[in-house]
């Protein structure tokens, strides 16, 4: 492994925000909601209950092992465990890129949801105009954008570029500025859309749904498996992408409190867009059990579905919808940074200059992630290897 000085983030909070951009992302806003929807109030206390017995230990040892060595994943476990067991960080490095390589087709989704909004804002056509004239306008575009579509890979392709353009201004001037308007952003927005739903009529029974017990959930395996693996998706937990972000920290910064904020902070996000999008399922439903049988269904789009259908029964919906997807691409970009940055570290400290590692950042990245970009089962297939 290559020697050198790394950079540093240039105080507490350029860490503290780093660690909250690189767990809040598009889990929280597209997955949680998902899961809460299918599973409801269960699903919550098995997930927080994994906050605990295993993502904020594995998030301790991360920092602390970042914080130590400053080698990244793979140098950091060989001299934590002996050259023999180094195949542990690239093991960990593979699986994390396996998620970042789908999960920046999350990221390009949201800004073509994003683009979507903003073209009816400034249309004489809003959302509720084209629903009204097509009642299955939101579905269509949903297919659309998901399997094959010219506009979304060239958005991906975008979306690498910009994030490739940032992260090599270095860490204070391209991660840390970006992390300092993006995280402060998204939870405003995210504020913004809970008060609407909330207000809606029916709005508050997609809250008690959300947070009701049915006791017979917890004898099934599956509410298990996704409880702990959303937990270590959302946090971040086990990708080692704390341990390349805690490389650049400074030696005397707080690993617990550092950590604690990161995780707490990731989970009150998730809570968040919970109580924006179950909400709005009811309010929009014709009856209390479609509504429950829509969330059950586990379906992949229920973001970039309800979330539109919501403000567009609202005055100034176009603007709101804009606002949240605005947020939902904010959270996906922070997220995507810390795992390219993991794969730049890594291949930096291998010898290849920093310059050349991001061109072959854009081209591994394209090329692993068209397959999900043009297929939304490829794509499927994917969230489900790698979530496990």
């Amino acid at each position: 492994m290559k020697e050198f000085t790394t950079e540093q983030f240039s105080s507490r909070w350029g860490i503290i925000l780093a660690s909250l951009g690189m767990a809040i992302g598009a889990g929280n806003l597209w997955r949680f909601p998902r899961l809460a929807g299918q599973y409801g109030g269960a699903f919550i206390i098995l997930w927080i209950l994994f906050l605990f017995v295993w993502s904020i230990p594995l998030l301790l040892a991360e920092f602390s092992i970042g914080k130590k060595f400053r080698k990244g994943v793979i140098g950091s476990y060989g001299e934590l465990t002996g050259k023999k067991y180094t195949f542990l960080g690239f093991f960990i490095a593979i699986c994390t890129l396996g998620i970042a390589f789908y999960y920046s087709v999350v990221t390009a989704w949201a800004l073509r949801y994003l683009g979507l909004s903003v073209s009816h804002v400034f249309s004489s056509s809003s959302i509720a105009d084209s629903i009204s004239s097509n009642p299955d306008y939101l579905n269509q575009f949903w297919l659309e954008i998901s399997n094959g579509s010219a506009v979304t890979i060239l958005v991906f392709i975008a979306v690498i570029l910009v994030a490739t353009y940032v992260l090599s201004k270095g860490i204070k001037n391209g991660l840390e500025k970006a992390n300092r308007i993006l995280i402060p952003s998204l939870f405003v927005l995210l504020l913004v859309v809970c008060a609407v739903a909330l207000n809606m009529e029916n709005g508050v029974l997609g809250l008690e749904y959300m947070f009701s017990i049915d006791p017979t959930l917890f004898s099934q395996p599956n509410i298990w498996i996704e409880a702990v693996s959303h937990s270590a998706w959302s946090t971040g937990a086990g990708w080692g992408l704390l341990i390349t972000l805690s490389s650049y920290s400074k030696k005397n910064e707080d690993v617990t409190l550092n950590t604690f904020i990161g995780a707490f902070g990731n989970n009150t996000a998730s809570l968040l867009a919970g109580i924006a999008i179950l909400p709005a399922v009811f309010a929009m439903s014709v009856s209390e059990g479609d509504a429950i049988s829509y969330l059950q269904s586990g379906n992949q789009a229920l973001v970039f579905t309800v979330i539109p259908m919501l403000f567009a029964n609202i005055d100034g919906g176009d603007l709101l919808s804009m606002l949240f997807f605005l947020a939902l691409f904010l959270a996906a970009f922070s997220s995507l940074l810390p795992m390219i940055e993991l794969f730049v570290s890594n291949v930096v400290r291998m010898g290849v200059s920093r310059k050349k590692s991001m061109i072959l950042v854009i081209a591994v990245f394209i090329t692993a992630g068209f397959p999900s970009v043009y297929s939304l089962d490829f794509f499927s297939n994917q969230d489900w290897v790698w979530g496990i």
